[in-house]
């Protein structure tokens, strides 16, 4: 491209690996999002007892929010309601940087 005799650089295009080396990082989808998948699934599993943490599914921890679902309307008011700080300290325990605990309801 040229603007009165003088040449500019064109905006360089990312490569296809780049662009999904963002997307895997920004999703969590990478060794260290599913360590910490699973880390969280163990601290979770600990904190509640093998009866409930059947019930509960960690589905991400990224940017300090760890995103829990579980499968019974009972279990997801009593993890929001009263339990929710207790699960947030055991995160933490277990090494994780959450600020935040999310909890929704699995629509089936």
């Amino acid at each position: 491209m040229e603007t009165r005799g003088r040449r500019t650089a064109q905006p360089a295009t990312p490569s296809i690996g780049d662009i999904l080396q963002r997307v895997i990082r920004k999703e969590g989808l990478g060794k260290k999002g599913q360590q910490g998948q699973r880390l969280a699934q163990k601290a979770l599993t600990e904190a509640l007892g093998a009866d409930q943490s059947r019930h509960v599914l960690v589905r991400s921890v990224k940017n300090g929010v760890a995103v829990a679902e579980v499968d019974s309307a009972a279990l997801f008011q009593e993890l929001v309601g009263y339990r929710s700080e207790e699960i947030t300290a055991a995160l933490r325990n277990a090494g994780l940087k959450v600020r935040e605990l999310k909890v929704r309801l699995k629509q089936e």
